[in-house]
């Protein structure tokens, strides 16, 4: 069974390879978490295949006929989640797997090359944080010289006998040039003369490869360089509500709140700080107390997800809270997941507190009295004291709001088809803002006026109009005085958020200049959700089965997920089958898993040494520093129009000041306490 299992993953690759050898172009997406301090990298491949009998040329986008395939590819457990990291893994996948068909009887007639598959990789989809778009970078920095170096080799393999003679003469000219003379290169050793001759070799067959290239028409080299990266949707929406959450924290702390008369939602101790907060002897530790504690809407959402639905089975709420709310309404009411991440759940858990304010209120009192001592835990009393709290309750009318009028439109479209590309949705994001820039403008369109039509982002019905009604409910009965100002500022954080993180469709860029058919061609997906879904399939897994294999898991779902049945209907043979069958022993007996655990222990081992050695770096540097500072005595010359002036003002501004007789300046020697001051003061002499 486990064999058989390892061989329908071994076809998995072969289709794989099969498709995108027949594809037009495709394009990459990819993601990482963590499991147990170990980090994992989900991969997938989008693209359409065509048919077999298809003859298009290379340059034509528009033969794609097929329906587009998202084919999920191994999870790789790696070292770190570093770019080059990631970079690394995408060569390990993709060398893999046209090894494996290049060996097969499926590929050994029809071979597939790394710069073929790199060639028709024309764009890629991730989330926002810099490792990605770092990567990207890597990507396409990878892509081309890879296509560069595979034009030079097919420039000199139709080179004559005598050019080639000359070509090498080149290269060897350059290694010479490189170390300085053949006197140097005699006296390198044979492993370094080696690596050297292949560096140089490398570079002489690039820059052939780059001769090559500028030989080509405009519109070649246009597609033969497109690359195009787009930002997944979910994460853009994740982004604005933070973004949003922000710009109502810095309300609370700027002048217009005291012009308003506001007082801002009551900070939310845990139960150290609180300790410390209610000690009268601790002015120091108060001031940190405050400092690292948070308040607000986001926190009391945090909070209330933790009891009402931890994502620990042995903590938390859970069935009573689903039974309480059962024998109220009649019917079973689940909170959103925010003890764990999940898109939207705080604005969701926001929009719930709200409509059934009473209900959550009646329902701690409820627990709370329920106890021997008819007391709170601390956590429990942070809640109870939020929902009481009006510019708290602001805050959660503010997040459920937001999420009526953006958030649920804006997911349900970017969730809504498979079929429509990210890399389309330029003019979309746009009105998004503009969208947001209304609000902002006229926040009574959502609080009293306002209907649906006018108010979401499609104009479709609000995902839960109780939830408005109950918001416009307390802010007409005055509980909520401040929710308009509130409102405003939280739009335009939104807008500032939307504008930061729609960068790759900005006038002129890459997107913008790209034509339909290539737009097409770099198609992705409007979310990266098939990513963090397979990561999080692998996650449930481990906990289920705590001994599963990463390459059992793997095969079992490439086969299942990429449809690999259906392919072998059509290509399978006996030969095909003895080749899986040959291959998944050999993988078996290989001890892949084995040598990825020494692997990982062995990056430890020299990330401990990096880090010993950075520390030692630094502390070198402490030391050099220090004594370099007691060692510097600057001086500080002012030169000012009348001595008489200079030293009044010296004297009453800097006490310090020794006049200089018989000179229209003076000097002053200060206590530096840091090596900055010192070269301040240096720069100033």
């Amino acid at each position: 069974m486990h064999c058989a299992i390892i061989e329908g993953g071994v076809a998995a690759k072969i289709q794989i390879a099969d498709e995108i050898r027949k594809t037009q172009s495709l394009t990459i997406s990819g993601d990482g978490t963590s499991l147990k301090n170990v980090h994992f990298e989900s991969a997938f491949l989008t693209y359409t295949v065509l048919p077999a009998d298809g003859d298009h040329s290379p340059s034509d986008p528009l033969a794609i006929t097929n329906k587009l395939q998202l084919r999920a590819m191994p999870v790789l457990m790696v070292p770190n989640h570093m770019s080059q990291e990631q970079l690394n893994g995408w060569k390990y996948r993709f060398v893999e797997m046209a090894d494996i068909y290049n060996w097969s009887p499926v590929g050994i007639d029809n071979p597939l090359s790394l710069d073929e598959i790199l060639d028709k990789i024309k764009g890629m989809i991730s989330d926002h944080a810099n490792d990605q778009k770092h990567l990207a970078t890597l990507f396409e920095k990878w892509k081309l010289d890879v296509d560069r170096e595979a034009r030079g080799r097919q420039a000199v393999m139709s080179m004559s006998a005598a050019e080639q003679l000359k070509f090498c003469l080149y290269a060897m000219e350059l290694n010479l040039a490189d170390v300085g003379g053949y006197a140097n290169w005699e006296a390198l050793s044979e492993a370094e003369k080696k690596h050297r001759s292949e560096e140089a070799y490398r570079q002489a067959i690039h820059e052939l490869g780059e001769h090559h290239f500028a030989s080509l028409t405009r519109g070649d080299q246009r597609w033969s360089n497109l690359f195009l990266w787009a930002g997944c949707g979910m994460h853009k929406e994740m982004n604005s509500v933070k973004w949003g959450a922000r710009s109502m924290e810095r309300f609370w702390s700027g002048s217009q709140v005291r012009e308003l008369g506001a007082v801002a939602p009551i900070p939310l101790f845990n139960k150290e700080n609180a300790a410390v907060i209610a000690d009268e002897m601790a002015s120091t530790s108060k001031t940190r107390a405050e400092q690292q504690t948070s308040h607000g809407g986001m926190k009391t959402t945090a909070l209330a997800g933790a009891i009402f639905r931890n994502k620990y089975e042995k903590k938390g709420q859970q069935d009573n809270f689903q039974w309480f709310f059962t024998s109220v309404l009649g019917y079973m009411v689940q909170f959103p997941d925010t003890s764990n991440t999940r898109f939207g759940s705080h604005c969701d858990a926001a929009s719930e507190l709200l409509v059934h304010l009473t209900i959550f209120i009646e329902f701690l009192n409820l627990i709370r009295n329920a106890k021997d001592k008819g007391l709170f835990t601390h956590m429990e009393l942070n809640v109870y004291n939020a929902l009481h709290d009006p510019s708290t309750l602001t805050e959660l009318a503010t997040l459920s709001l937001y999420s009526q009028a953006i958030s649920h439109p804006y997911m349900g479209f970017v969730r809504g088809s498979a079929s429509r590309n990210a890399m389309d949705l330029g003019s979309y994001h746009k009105a998004v803002v503009a969208h947001c820039k209304k609000l902002a403008a006229n926040p009574e369109l959502l609080l009293n006026l306002g209907s649906p039509s006018e108010t979401t982002l499609d104009g479709g019905n609000w995902e839960r109009p109780e939830a408005v009604y109950a918001v416009r409910c307390l802010y007409q009965e005055g509980k909520l005085p401040f929710l308009k100002d509130v409102l405003m500022a939280f739009f335009e954080g939104a807008v500032e958020s939307w504008g930061r993180f729609m960068t790759e469709f900005a006038p002129g860029g890459r997107i913008d200049q790209a034509t339909p058919e290539e737009r097409k061609a770099a198609f992705v997906r409007l979310t990266n959700n098939h990513n963090e879904g397979r990561l999080g399939k692998w996650v449930t897994a481990k906990r289920k089965a705590p001994s599963l294999s990463l390459d059992v898991w793997n095969a079992k779902t490439m086969h299942k997920d990429n449809h690999t049945d259906e392919w072998l209907s059509s290509n399978t043979t006996p030969a095909l089958d003895q080749f899986l069958a040959q291959e998944a022993r050999l993988q078996d007996s290989t001890g892949t898993m084995c040598a990825q655990h020494a692997r990982h222990v062995q990056e430890q081992h020299e990330r401990v040494a990096r880090n010993k050695e950075r520390r030692r770096k630094a502390a070198v540097n402490r030391v050099a520093c220090a004594e370099k500072l007691s060692a510097y005595t600057p001086t500080w010359t002012l030169l000012i129009g009348q001595h008489s002036v200079m030293t009044e003002t010296s004297r009453r501004c800097f006490p310090g000041f020794t006049p200089h007789p018989g000179s229209m300046s003076c000097k002053f020697r200060p206590a530096l306490r840091s090596l900055e001051w010192a070269r301040m003061a240096g720069s100033w002499h």
